[in-house]
């Protein structure tokens, strides 16, 4: 009797309640987005695949996040589309055409020795002063998105920036400058502000290999304290992001120090070729793990060899290596490697901008999305819409196939993480962005 009373009792629980889940009321609450500005340079545009183009736009990160902002009544993005159908780079290697078309990965492509394999491939052109990649018919007045591919924050507040391409500016902002990219976009009147500023400020002497400069400290916080101040104030709101550390991106990381595999035979070649002339620093081995030598005029003989902790870049040239003993015989020019010493400076000054971020984010009361503990997390491994994401070029999905720009997905799911960060900041509940129509690599 007891054993039929609990199992009447069970099946009213389980049959005769039908559990009710209530999802959240969507709200912008404290965040006030009717008219959102979004200020960066090419991680917020849409930049990837090695160029900028309609459908890279139409995926950016800004535009994801004004897909959240319109289901709450936030207002729309107005961007500057472009109008060329295979996109616009800025080529890597300018001697071949200053610009390139957006890059497609292709199956049986022979590199230098013969061996087929997949590559991505992209079109090589000369910069045209006429052409219509330069142009804007659109309201430049009516614009609200300003992440411009390749500016510095130095370059928000120069006016040279709006110069043509071959005059010195930049490509992309030159389409649409009224004045200064902060000044216009200022004089579009945010009532929230979206800005990851200073990712250029680092990455630009990343990948030219350590070569240039990049602004101090104290410099940069000078230029977040002026790009808050008119973007954010003192009564409007907004969202700011911290940068990455370099390690997270497979342009840094891909080609390993060590690379180098020799058979004994070719491995005594090499240290009968350095050791005799005094380069006793140079050292060869049978089997896997030899390091690649490097240009060091400082040094006997005029090489070095990499160490751990010292990086290659994704652009150096991969056919010089492989078939004319460039890293071995030849060392690889330092505009392609970043050595223990810039390697330091990079990490410090990483961790110097985002201290100022975050104070500064504090300090104007806005949001704080930490994209450097997101991206290694990335590095490690992530799970979205039950598939598998991770940094490795290619094949982890995130990063597109130049390497350092995310694909569209990888986008959705930065985009998600400002989400985040607004939705705790100001006690909203704006929705996350699945991005059905977002690519990944895709694959021929």
């Amino acid at each position: 009797m007891f054993k039929t009373i609990v199992f009447i009792f069970v099946a009213i629980v389980v049959f005769g309640c039908k559990p009710s889940i209530k999802p959240p009321t969507l709200k912008a609450n404290l965040a006030t987005l009717d008219k959102v500005v979004y200020l960066g340079d090419s991680y917020l545009s849409g930049y990837q695949d090695a160029a900028l183009s309609e459908d890279g736009q139409v995926h950016s990160v800004a535009a994801l996040l004004s897909r959240s902002f319109e289901s709450v009544e936030g207002g729309a993005i107005v961007q500057p589309i472009l109008p060329f159908a295979n996109g616009v780079g800025i080529n890597s290697k300018p001697w071949n055409g200053e610009l390139n078309t957006y890059s497609v990965l292709n199956n049986n492509v022979a590199d230098c020795t013969g061996e087929l394999g997949l590559k991505p491939l992209k079109t090589e052109f000369a910069y045209d002063g006429s052409a219509s990649y330069v142009s804007y018919s659109g309201s430049k007045a009516a614009l609200t998105d300003f992440s411009v591919p390749f500016t510095s924050t130095d370059e928000y507040f120069l006016s040279s920036t709006a110069n043509t391409l071959d005059a010195g500016g930049n490509l992309y902002y030159h389409r649409i400058a009224q004045s200064t990219m902060l000044e216009d976009a200022g004089n579009a009147n945010p009532t929230f502000a979206v800005i990851w500023a200073g990712m250029e400020d680092v990455f630009r002497f990343c990948r030219n290999g350590g070569e240039g400069t990049m602004p101090s400290v104290a410099q940069f916080e000078a230029n977040i304290d002026s790009i808050l101040s008119v973007m954010v104030g003192t009564s409007q709101q907004g969202v700011i992001a911290n940068i990455p550390d370099f390690t997270a991106f497979p342009f840094y990381t891909l080609i390993p120090y060590d690379g180098v595999e020799l058979t004994l035979s070719k491995a005594d070649s090499l240290n009968d070729l350095y050791h005799p002339a005094g380069a006793t620093h140079i050292n060869f081995f049978e089997g896997e793990g030899n390091a690649f030598t490097t240009v060091d005029p400082t040094n006997i003989f005029g090489v070095d060899q990499l160490g751990e902790g010292e990086y290659i870049t994704l652009v150096a040239p991969l056919d010089s290596m492989k078939c004319v003993f460039m890293g071995t015989v030849i060392g690889i020019p330092g505009e392609y490697i970043l050595d223990s010493t810039e390697v330091l400076l990079i990490e410090q000054t990483i961790a110097g901008y985002n201290a100022v971020i975050s104070e500064r984010a504090a300090y104007y009361n806005i949001a704080l999305v930490d994209m450097n503990t997101y991206f290694n997390s990335v590095n490690e491994g992530i799970k979205w819409n039950g598939v598998d994401f991770n940094a490795e070029f290619v094949s982890g999905g995130f990063f597109s196939l130049d390497g350092f720009h995310p694909t569209q997905k990888g986008n959705a799911l930065i985009t998600n993480e400002f989400i985040k960060a607004i939705n705790i900041h100001y006690d909203a509940t704006l929705p996350t962005v699945p991005c059905l129509d977002c690519i990944g690599v895709l694959f021929p």
